[in-house]
């Protein structure tokens, strides 16, 4: 009864956490209209490093953390790094060369893929014939959003290749960071884990932000523009991202991955009412094809 409780906040953690996120992409392109890629991914890091900082301390767990990081700090650093620091910057400057509503069909439907293929071949989950169909459907699927030239020149006038291409890097980082945060929860707790990425990752993040960009600037920001950034740093960063590692820790890495297929819907929502996006058939189409092929590969779970 107890493990089938813990499965069940498990899932919900993963169903809030997506959904969040459907809202992410679209005020994260909103954001960049002030201020560059890294300087925003920084700034998300700061207020979600500070708010699961404060979460800890609050429940009394923060000297463990400390001690935790302290034995192990390979462990927060890499895990950081892949899913903090490079996912923030794939994410961010993808959204400036794509819009919101793209980005997330494409890593809403590849992550599912990746993840699967990517659990196999590191937590032993089984991949049947079925699946390796699905994989392959699903990268037609892909193809076809991807090398299609009329969304690339035309879906919102804004599309391009290199965005697209980022969105599935995007992807396929955050897959592998999924997939580090299970294998490490087994000792780990996922608060502790998510602490540590985002103040480790944004620690990377930082000199990226200053060489490039200028991040001081921030007084010039409008009230929206803060405002977007207190709700990716607190929500979208520290809540968000801690409620998919618990999930995660909890659910078959395959079955989590499908809750990726709920972020698009909130995001094409956003993009059509917030900032005017269009989707082409051609979109409508490749999603359709990525979507039959993570349903082979979620097959026979």
């Amino acid at each position: 009864m107890l493990k089938k409780l813990k499965a069940n906040v498990g899932l919900l953690s993963l169903f809030l956490a997506t959904f969040i996120w459907g809202a992410t992409y679209v005020v994260t392109k909103i954001g960049l209209d002030e201020m560059g890629p890294n300087t925003l991914g920084f700034y998300r890091g700061i207020l979600g490093s500070a708010f699961l900082v404060s979460v800890l301390v609050f429940q009394g767990k923060f000297k463990s953390f400390f001690s935790t990081v302290k034995k192990q700090p390979h462990v927060f650093a890499l895990i950081g790094f892949i899913g903090i620091t490079l996912s923030m910057i794939t994410q961010n400057i993808a959204l400036t060369l794509t819009t919101s509503a793209l980005f997330s069909i494409i890593l809403a439907t590849t992550s599912p893929i990746f993840i699967a293929l990517i659990s196999a071949m590191f937590l032993k989950e089984k991949l049947s014939l079925t699946k390796i169909a699905g994989l392959v459907l699903g990268f037609i699927g892909v193809a076809v959003i991807l090398f299609n030239k009329d969304l690339i020149a035309g879906i919102g006038g804004t599309a391009s290749l290199i965005g697209q291409l980022l969105s599935l890097a995007t992807s396929f980082v955050w897959a592998i960071y999924s997939i580090q945060n299970k294998h490490y929860s087994k000792d780990i707790s996922a608060i502790f884990l998510t602490t540590g990425a985002y103040i480790f990752g944004t620690l990377f993040l930082a000199p990226v932000s200053f060489i490039f960009e200028t991040p001081l600037v921030f007084m010039s920001f409008s009230a929206i523009t803060w405002a977007i950034i207190l709700f990716l740093g607190i929500a979208s960063a520290g809540l968000a991202f801690y409620l998919w590692s618990y999930g995660f820790s909890k659910v078959e890495a395959s079955k989590a991955g499908m809750f990726m297929y709920l972020i698009p819907v909130i995001s094409l929502s956003l993009g059509w009412l917030l900032l005017d996006e269009v989707l082409t058939a051609q979109a409508v189409i490749g999603s359709a094809i990525i979507l039959g092929g993570v349903l082979l590969v979620e097959k026979n779970k």
